[in-house]
């Protein structure tokens, strides 16, 4: 355990990566329609995590990874040039 200001998060090292992303994959499973974003800070509440230390578990799985840009692209969090329009700029 971690007390980091006022708030308690669960430390974990290398090792717990697949474990996490396996937590984290089985979490988004059970997620209603919206952004994975939301549902990702919402696992890192819910499991006491810092949201700094998924990240760095995110970042390991090209899975993961790809998964969440699609979703970013798809919320228009993320622009391509398919989702912009020239008449935005």
């Amino acid at each position: 355990m971690l007390n980091y200001k006022d708030e308690i998060y669960t430390e974990f090292n290398e090792e717990d990566f697949d474990r996490i992303q396996e937590e984290l994959r089985n979490y988004l499973g059970k997620k209603q329609p919206g952004s994975l974003l939301s549902y990702i800070l919402d696992f890192c509440d819910v499991y006491s995590y810092r949201i700094e230390d998924v990240a760095e578990v995110i970042s390991t799985s090209k899975e993961l990874k790809e998964l969440i840009r699609m979703d970013c692209i798809f919320h228009k969090i993320l622009r391509t040039e398919d989702n912009c329009e020239s008449d935005e700029w």
